[in-house]
């Protein structure tokens, strides 16, 4: 059973913003994600990966300060990020963020947003959180508070149908995939709220810059 006091943080190598650490939060860092969390003076509950981009003094920073290092090969089956969710899991947690700018390989970029699926499973509300972006999947619905940022609803499958209130445009009766009509909505009031009827939508909030 989920326990929504804990909130687990699983930051990655491509984190690029400030991670805010509170009592109930559980800090997971993935390979290289332990050298932002170092430079911030954040000690994680514990380090997930091949380790085969982190640093060797701050994989060495990271045992010193006790943090439960758990090494997998670097030929496997899952990627990094798929093995800190699993052990973000055996929290139970209420919320789990995803820190990662989606920079880099736009491979793994993808890949982590279909990664967004199995919390959504299990019921788990997960989001992406980035520098300028954040993605999350939702199939039922969800409450956005008003901020500097344009608003995108797209099908995450081949045909979703949702509705929104509190932004500037109306869905179209059916959302498709091939028809991304969808981005750059806008905040009208102070709340948003977005409600899923049919199949999964991927909602990203950008920053407008």
């Amino acid at each position: 059973m989920a326990n929504s006091n804990i909130h687990v943080k699983i930051v990655t190598g491509y984190a690029n913003t400030q991670i805010d650490k509170v009592a109930n939060d559980y800090i997971i860092a993935v390979d290289s994600g332990i050298s932002l969390l170092r430079k911030q003076l954040i000690t994680p509950d514990c380090l997930v990966g091949d380790l085969d981009s982190a640093p060797e003094e701050d994989v060495m920073w990271a045992v010193d300060k006790g943090v439960d290092i758990i090494k997998f090969p670097s030929e496997k089956d899952q990627v990094d990020t798929e093995l800190a969710l699993e052990q973000a899991y055996l929290q139970q947690p209420g919320e789990i963020t995803i820190y990662n700018d989606l920079t880099g390989r736009f491979d793994q970029a993808i890949a982590l947003v279909y990664l967004l699926l199995k919390p959504l499973k299990k019921n788990i509300p997960c989001r992406i959180v980035g520098k300028y972006n954040q993605v999350c999947l939702v199939d039922t619905q969800i409450t956005l508070t008003k901020c500097d940022a344009f608003v995108s609803i797209l099908p995450f499958t081949p045909t979703a149908q949702a509705t929104a209130t509190g932004l500037k445009y109306q869905l179209p009766a059916i959302l498709e995939a091939d028809n991304p009509i969808g981005i750059s909505n806008e905040f009208i009031g102070k709340e948003a709220e977005i409600k899923v009827k049919q199949g999964i939508i991927l909602l990203v909030m950008s920053k407008i810059v």
